[in-house]
């Protein structure tokens, strides 16, 4: 029976070590090699030829594309640019072209009906019933239901193409008629609660606003000279027996004065106002809370706290943490149990806003 129990013990142990031999490592495309696409004479780590690039993969499978010359990686992969500059991958929505290269409505020696681009769709409300396009050339505006306006691309505030949107309580935010919405505020304060009950806080901003440039507010950052907009602070850290909340931001590296800080950290967090986004998927914010003491000390739970300071009545609060599992925070308050003594990665998700006046 032992002999039996050897034989089969063995056979598992010869099957798993002939699946590991064979797992080499995950496929994809292994192109990374740097192209400039956005034309600034900058070859950026982002800026990847093929635009499948998967850096984790190790082995190539043969999958990799790339934008042809006038397009680039938003477009669908086989996009090819026509002569009125739209780059899909339909060769039945190209118009032809002549010798000369002009865009014709029907090619012939002289090229005497020229396409006129536009919005083909009639019921869009960027439709010129005027002048009548012959050929789509992508200005078509999109469906903005969604977003409380109307499937022909006009907004809730009645504007073709427009940005405003209609908020949690169902008023009509956005646009330059509809200040509420365009710039809001929170605060967050953490709380961290220790083995031994002692309790140590923290407090630290997101927002939105209209005056963000590049993701975040980093306008006149250094002197703070920004008219009507929120300024994202330095956090200072490392104060003995004392807990950190703030927001790595290491998309400033090498663009904001290291006087300010040393790990490109802050205490608030203003992005810039995408309310499309914001009512779809929500904006999400990463930050860290980390606690300074002589000795390793065990965090047993957070407490995070959230007030609205300005623009804003009420949202929609999710938290995860770095380890996957997501919260929901009711009546702007929530209780995490952690148990770690390591920095603790937060994610905070916004969406659903209901705006105020200010």
């Amino acid at each position: 029976m032992v002999r039996i129990i050897q034989i089969i013990t063995l056979f598992i142990l010869s099957l798993l070590m002939m699946s590991a031999s064979c797992d080499k490592g995950t496929e994809g495309c292994t192109d990374g090699s740097l192209c400039d696409y956005n034309g600034d004479g900058v070859f950026d780590e982002d800026e990847y030829c093929a635009c499948n690039y998967d850096k984790t993969a190790a082995i190539d499978d043969n999958s990799c594309w790339f934008a042809s010359e006038g397009c680039d990686c938003d477009d669908p992969s086989g996009s090819i640019i026509d002569c009125l500059e739209i780059c899909d991958a339909d060769a039945d929505n190209d118009p032809p072209v002549d010798n000369d290269g002009n865009c014709c409505s029907i090619l012939d020696d002289d090229c005497e009906l020229i396409v006129v681009g536009g919005c083909i769709d009639e019921a869009n409300c960027k439709y010129d019933e005027e002048n009548p396009p012959t050929h789509n050339n992508g200005s078509c505006a999109v469906d903005l239901s969604q977003y409380g306006g109307f499937e022909d691309g006009t907004d809730c505030d009645g504007n073709c193409k427009g940005e405003a949107v209609e908020d949690a309580c169902g008023f009509c935010v956005g646009n330059d008629s509809t200040v509420p919405g365009q710039s809001w505020r929170m605060n967050i304060n953490a709380t961290a609660v220790f083995f031994d009950s002692t309790r140590v806080s923290d407090s630290a901003q997101i927002g939105a606003s209209i005056y963000a440039e590049n993701g975040y507010n980093n306008e006149n950052i250094i002197e703070a000279d920004c008219n009507g907009c929120y300024i994202d602070f330095a956090e200072n850290c490392g104060f003995e027996d004392s807990l950190c909340f703030y927001f790595p931001h290491d998309e400033w590296k090498g663009e904001v004065d290291t006087l300010l800080t040393d790990g490109y950290d802050f205490d608030r967090d203003i992005r810039g106002n995408d309310l499309h986004t914001l009512f779809i998927d929500g904006i999400d914010w990463n930050a860290e809370i980390s606690s300074f003491f002589s000795e390793a000390v065990l965090i047993d739970s957070l407490i995070l706290d959230f007030t609205f300071i300005q623009g804003i009545e009420s949202c929609m609060i999710k938290v995860k943490l770095d380890y996957g599992e997501e919260y929901d925070v009711q009546n702007n308050q929530l209780g995490i149990e952690v148990g770690s003594n390591e920095n603790i990665k937060l994610t905070f998700n916004i969406s659903n806003i209901c705006f105020s006046e200010f």
